[in-house]
Formats: structure tokens, C-alpha cells, sequence
């Protein structure tokens, strides 16, 4: 069985996740929105059966809930998914990696639907 997208590639002393994550395939960004009230567009890092790394312009304190809208390539519909923040780390660039990790597991299907 083919899997969409590449997973990524990390010293395997430095992993702890429960789930394997990919680089995005179609899709590369997603609408994040904040308590319902702000919303902003953010680039999805990787994305996993348990959460997605963001990069954004800002930093958001762990513990924060948001939920993630990312859009199927392969349906075109979106899907609306709750996340906590568990790490936020300053890149080189200005710009910050957001770790998130999603309320439930999605499942195999959902994740390859999102990916391809």
C-alpha cells in the first residue's frame, strides 16, 4: 500500500511520538482558529494520526485550544479538527514552529485523505 506524502526524517534519540508524521502533499496550509474569535491562515510543518506542526508569525501559549480546518485535496471538504498547543519553539526565520496534538486520533482514512 502507497502512503501520500514523505514521512519525515528525525534522529530517532530525539522522537517521542506515538505516531509517524508527514510532510503535507496537496495540502500546505489551514485555517487556524482561536476560541472561535480570531482566525488566521498558518503553514502546516507535518501532520500526524495525533497533531500537526504549524509554523506561524506568532507564538501561542501551551495549553491553548484551537481548532485546526484543513481541506481534503482529494474531496475538497473540510475538515474541522480540535488540537491543544503542547510546544511552541522560535525558528531561525522569525517565524514559530507550533506543535499541536488533536483531542482524538484521526484515523488511517482521514489522515490519507487529508495527505493525498
Amino acid at each position: 500500500m502507497s502512503t501520500a506524502g514523505s514521512p519525515r526524517s528525525e534522529a530517532p534519540a530525539l522522537e517521542r511520538r506515538a505516531t509517524v508524521r508527514f510532510a503535507p502533499g496537496g495540502t500546505s496550509n489551514c485555517l487556524l482558529l482561536l476560541a472561535g474569535l480570531e482566525a488566521r491562515w498558518v503553514l502546516i510543518r507535518d501532520l500526524s494520526r495525533g497533531g500537526v506542526g504549524l509554523t506561524m508569525s506568532s507564538e501561542l501559549p501551551t495549553g491553548t485550544v484551537v481548532e485546526v480546518r484543513l481541506k481534503s485535496p482529494r474531496t475538497g471538504a473540510d475538515v474541522d479538527l480540535i488540537a491543544a498547543v503542547i510546544h511552541a519553539h522560535p525558528n531561525d526565520d522569525g517565524t514559530w514552529h507550533i506543535g499541536c496534538a488533536f483531542r482524538q486520533l484521526l484515523t488511517e482514512e482521514t489522515l490519507q485523505s487529508l495527505l493525498s
